[in-house]
């Protein structure tokens, strides 16, 4: 599959971002369980999810050639005062501004330290487009709200988690992707008619 362009993925994260912080502000518990991420509180996966944004803005802005731990990254745990969806809020805004124009100024070419055999700015808006898509999957179930996701994301997420696995299985021997590895195909159906993907 031909990768998006690196607007769409920059695009995306603007607008992942923006329903994040709606479903912040929306009045949903703050406290309530993930169902998909039990360990996590909503609070706690939007901190994460924010916090991962931060960690990538750093490392892009400053093209950092190896790993910056993440206990280094400015307001990566996100603000002092906890269950406030305002604070919270506006922490989430600066982060999704931060690393759009991060990406953006870098381009998709820019070299970057990165995993999974990615080492460009590019790898990482594409990474962070799909980590933020699935992550507001699981606050909105947490909300009750609606989901949806524009199919082309969709496909390419799709993607993009085959390609990670295909890297786990090959360069990590010990991962449990590693069970994934036996005869069989997959196939996924978009109910919409725009793509259909056949994995081997």
């Amino acid at each position: 599959m031909t990768l998006l362009a690196h607007e769409r993925y920059c695009d995306e994260i603007v607008h992942q971002v923006g329903l994040l912080r709606s479903l912040v502000t929306s009045g949903a518990d703050l406290s309530a369980t993930v169902p998909t991420c039990p360990d996590w509180s909503l609070e706690q996966l939007v901190r994460h999810m924010g916090g991962a944004l931060r960690w990538v803005e750093l490392m892009v802005r400053t093209r950092s050639q190896e790993e910056i731990p993440e206990k280094t990254v400015p307001l990566h745990g996100g603000p002092d005062e906890q269950g406030d969806p305002a604070a919270l809020d506006a922490w989430l805004a600066e982060t999704g501004e931060l690393v759009v124009a991060a990406l953006r100024e870098a381009g998709p070419d820019a070299k970057v330290w990165g995993w999974a055999g990615g080492h460009t700015a590019g790898f990482w808006a594409r990474r962070m487009t799909h980590e933020i898509t699935i992550h507001r999957a699981d606050a909105a179930l947490t909300a009750g709200q609606p989901y949806e996701v524009a199919p082309d994301i969709a496909a390419d997420a799709i993607d993009e988690w085959l390609q990670i696995i295909e890297w786990a299985q090959r360069t990590l021997p010990y991962d449990p992707a590693r069970d994934l590895r036996r005869p069989g195909s997959i196939h996924l159906h978009a109910t919409d008619g725009s793509a259909v993907l056949d994995a081997e």
